[in-house]
Parts: structure tokens; sequence; C-alpha cells
């Protein structure tokens, strides 16, 4: 008799089972051995919890490999458990795939698991909810240990507040300098008038790396003078993380199902050991801070949805990348105090002039510029025409047949598949007979429905003329559009239009000295139009700064960055875009 196809799948919990994963594999290739399975290949999780499935990628490989490869009939595990801890309403879910495909489940504790028959299923049903009790009893116990150790003082893992170290599980002060500086950001926030912004640029300038080893921000900042830590107090279960239990008010709490992201324990809620371990700042200068950081929190929030600012999310400083954030500018004019909208560059508000410069612009003339250059370029009757000839030799390029290549490689496999099974059958055991054939049964449903998307492939109509009017009409539509609302100044409506036809702006700046002042005023800049929307034209000739059209093949980065001012090319492609000198 042959031996019948199988895989093997292991899974520890933790790091410290250094011998489980071996001790698992002996113990199943033994039962393979004594019970006639030919292993093909074994699959690996190790330091997870056999609830966390959908982090589990040696389980998730293994279902993958059981629809695509098809070439295994049993997957073999040391016990129930390994499979996964899931409860039975979830092990449903992962299950399915696999029964689908014909293939069970058999243990070396509990032998094979019939899921086909009714007692089959009662049985691991109640097996597999002893193996989640487990789980849910030990996340209920470990929590009730955890508060235990925080209302003793203890930390409960993870890496300490910058500034502290671990000794005996209790914070002690660390790196001198790193506690001078905790101190330093405490006493000048607290006693003098400067920013959290203004703290992260002044370390940025020093070289000195934040915690995370990167550059100090705002929000950095921010965390660590919220910190309660500092003021000597050991806070615990800030926030809900546990899957089955949380620490709420002293107490071990059932955790909510549903939600994606930890919410915050109220203040009331968390556990906090007051004077547990030696402050690096006086309670008096934290809780002034406190109160600083509570004063200030109504002049520190983002404009919802934009505000009333015309180009938010669209204008990048062209020098270092970072998005141009808006905010107001209040000047004195004859006819009293005047609000304007501009723009600046974030890498320089967030991390100061270690990122960028304070490069800054106002909205109403960039924005009219804006219009004005999409206007010319989009309404020009020679643009339209050239418009119109570029868009046909592109569908012209693109109306061939489709590639069906991929496809026809994917139905040969299939072919080969359905051979091979066709010839298995007749040496397959009775008790397999019906699995076997109903596998054979969706390869053939499978090959028939490639075939039939070979031929729509090969068959697809070419591109019309009534389909290049349309994407003009798109264009000139959205255009339209634009031009209407820029008149009405309703910037949550002129901000929808604009992200119709643009993915960003690049701005580049000059000094510019006036007396004793030097200010730094926009130059140039270029407008990216989005890809399916993207206008290619020639090059005007002369100076490249009246409106003529720049195309470029060169795709966005992910640091935001563009393609610089110069760049062109006249071959576009699905990443090309057009680019807009700004007069």
């Amino acid at each position: 008799m042959n031996p019948i196809p199988a895989v093997a799948y292991y899974r520890m919990s933790t790091a410290k089972q250094e011998t489980s994963i071996a001790d698992q594999q002996q113990a199943v290739q033994v039962y393979a051995a004594r019970h006639g399975y030919h292993i093909l290949r074994d699959y690996r999780d190790e330091g997870i919890s056999g609830d966390a499935t959908e982090k589990r990628l040696g389980f998730q490989r293994m279902l993958a490999d059981a629809k695509d490869c098809g070439d295994f009939r049993v997957v073999l595990c040391w016990d129930q458990d390994r499979f996964g801890r899931f409860d039975p309403l979830e092990a449903g879910y992962w299950i399915k795939p696999l029964r689908d495909q014909g293939i069970r489940l058999e243990t070396v504790a509990q032998g094979r698991i019939d899921w086909e028959d009714f007692g089959g299923r009662i049985i691991y049903a109640v097996q597999q909810e002893g193996k989640h009790a487990y789980l849910r009893d030990l996340s209920r116990n470990v929590t009730r240990g955890l508060l235990q150790n925080a209302r003793a003082g203890k930390w409960n893992g993870g890496t300490p507040p910058y500034g502290y170290a671990l000794q005996n599980q209790r914070l002690v002060p660390g790196d001198p300098e790193k506690v001078a500086r905790i101190r330093w950001l405490f006493d000048s926030y607290a006693h003098t008038p400067v920013s959290l912004r203004t703290l992260a640029c002044t370390l940025n300038d020093q070289g000195i790396p934040s915690p995370t080893g990167k550059l100090w921000q705002a929000t950095v900042i921010r965390d660590i003078l919220r910190c309660p830590h500092y003021q000597g107090d050991l806070a615990w279960a800030q926030l809900r993380k546990g899957k089955y239990h949380n620490a709420i008010g002293g107490e071990v709490s059932k955790a909510a199902r549903g939600g994606k992201t930890a919410p915050p324990n109220d203040p009331t809620d968390q556990t906090v050991a007051v004077g547990s371990h030696e402050p690096l700042v006086a309670r008096e200068t934290w809780e002034l801070v406190q109160r600083k950081l509570a004063e200030r929190k109504a002049y520190c929030s983002p404009h919802r949805g934009g505000g009333r600012f015309l180009l938010t999310g669209l204008l990048v400083c062209g020098h270092c990348g970072h998005k141009m954030h808006g905010y107001t500018d209040t000047t004195a004019r004859k006819n009293g105090m005047v609000n304007c909208h501009r723009y600046a560059c974030s890498g320089y508000l967030r991390k100061g002039r270690s990122v960028c410069h304070h490069h800054q612009v106002s909205e109403r003339p960039l924005a009219a510029c804006l219009v004005r250059k999409l206007r010319e370029d989009f309404l020009s009757p020679a643009h339209l025409a050239q418009l119109r000839d570029e868009l046909q030799s592109q569908m012209a390029r693109e109306q061939g047949p489709a590639d069906s290549r991929p496809l026809r490689l994917q139905l040969a496999g299939l072919v080969r598949k359905i051979e091979e099974g066709a010839e298995r059958l007749l040496t397959v055991p009775a008790d397999l007979m019906p699995a076997v054939a109903a596998k054979l049964q969706e390869w053939h449903r499978q090959r028939d429905q490639l075939q039939a998307e070979i031929e729509r492939q090969e068959a697809a109509p070419p591109h019309t003329a009534a389909m290049i009017e349309a994407k003009i009409e798109r264009a000139l539509d959205a255009l339209s559009r634009l031009e209407e609302q820029w008149q009405r100044a309703e910037p949550a409506l002129l901000r929808e239009v604009l992200a119709e036809m643009v993915c960003r702006v690049d701005c580049w700046f000059m000094l510019v000295q006036q007396g004793k002042r030097v200010y730094r005023t926009l130059s140039h800049g270029q407008i990216h139009l989005r890809a399916d929307l993207t206008v290619i034209g020639p090059v005007s000739p002369g100076s490249p700064g009246k409106g003529s059209v720049r195309v470029s093949s060169q795709p966005r980065n992910s640091s935001g960055k563009g393609s610089g001012a110069n760049s062109q090319t006249s071959k576009p492609n699905g990443s090309s875009f057009a680019a807009y000198r700004l007069a």
C-alpha cells in the first residue's frame, strides 16, 4: 500500500521552550512511520500563541499550500493544542479550507480528528473548548500577577522610560547625561516660555539622538513630559491591551471583544504605586508641566478636514520632501489686523534646522497660479489637439490583445494536475475515493474558468474614439468645476476638486534679502497630476518657466520627494505625471 502524503505542523508558544519543536518532531515522525504516512514537508511557528492565528505565518502557508498545491491529505501534529488554541467558533474559520480540500487533522495525542462525523465534531469541539479555556485562565492569572507587581512598584516588562534603568524589577536612575536631559526638559518647559518644538529643535541641533535613535519631535517631548514615572510614581495599565482580561480600577476585568486599538484607561482606573522609585524631577515641577500642557492643548489641535485651508495635503517642500502645513498669520495693516493663510515646511516645524529651513508660502497667490496654469494647459485649443493625438497614440499601442501567457502557464499546470490526479484515482484507498473525485471536479471547473478568461482577454475589443473623448471630457469637467469652486471660494469643495486632478505640488524656495532681513520666498514649483488624468504635451521652446508641460517617468518615491525641477523625458508610462513650472 502506498504511503499517504502528509505534512507536519509544529508550534511553540514562547522562545523559552527550546526543545519543544524538536520533541514534537521526533514524536510526529515516529507516529507517521507507524501509521503509513509520508511527510512531504513541515511548517513551523515559534514563539506565537495558539490563538494568534493571523500571525502564524507557517500555519498560513500551510493553508495556502493546501489550496494551491493539493499534494497532501493529512496534517500531523503532536497535540490538538499545537494546531491551535482558538475557540470552537473561530476554529471553523480555519478548518473549513482544509476540509474543503479533503484534508484531515491527526495528532499523536488524540489520534485521528474526524471532522466529517457528527460525533467526531462534538468531541473535537469539547476538546477545543478546553484548550481555549486554558488560554483564558492563563490570561486571568497573568493579569492578576502583573497587577500585584504594579501595586508593589515593580516594572512589568518593556523598555524603561528614557533616563531610567532596571534593577531588581525596579526603576533606578540610569545614564547621568539622560537624567540631566530629562530634568532640563521639565525645567525649561515649566519655567520658560518655550514650546515643545523649540525643545526638540534644540536637541536636534546639538546632535543628541531621541529615545528611538532618530530625530526629536514635539510629540516625543510631549510623551516624556506626560510620563508620571518621572515624579517617582509607577503607573501601570494606562492602556487596555489585553485580549481576554484587563486591569481596570485595580481589579482584573474581562476584556471587551472587538476593536483593533487599545483604548486608554482613565487615570482613576490605572494602577499607581506612589513613591515607588527615585524621582528625576520634583513633584511640583511635574504638576506645573501638566497644567501648562493642558492650557496649550487647545492651540495644538489640527484643523478638522483641512478647515479653511485650500491646499491642505497637496504642498510638499522640494528641498526636504516633507509636507507643508497650513497656519494663520495675523499681520497689521492700515485697515486693522488681517488673517492670511500660509504654509510652512513641516520638516522645519517638527525637527528644526537639522532637517530644513523655514520655507513658507502664502496660499492665495499660489492657489490662483495653480488654477491659472491648469486652465491654460487644459483649455488651450493647441493643447487639446495635442492631448487627443497623444491619447490616440497611447491607446493604439495598448489596443493589441492582452498578454495571456501567465494564464496559459497556469492552465498547463492545472491540466498536468488533472492528469496526475486521474492516474492516482486508480490506486487510492476506497475511503479516499470521494475526496479525490471531488478534488478532480474542482480542478476541471477551474480549468474551464481559465480557458474562458483566456478567450475573453484575447478577444478584447480595441479602444474606441468614444473612450478617448470620455477621458478628455473627464479632465475638462474636473477643471470646469475647479474654476467654479475657485470663484465661490468654498475650501472644502475646492480641495475635493483639486484632489481629483492634482496629487501634489512641489515648491522650491530662494533667499531674498531686504535690508537687514533675509526672507525665503517661493522661486518655482511643479504640479504633479494624477496618473489617470495625465496630460502629455511637448516641451515649449525657450525658458522653462512660462507654463510649459514637462513629462517625467519617475514615480513618486516613499519619502514624498519630487523628481527635481528639471527632470524630463518624452516617453510616458503608467507612473508618469505632468509637471507645470509655476511662474
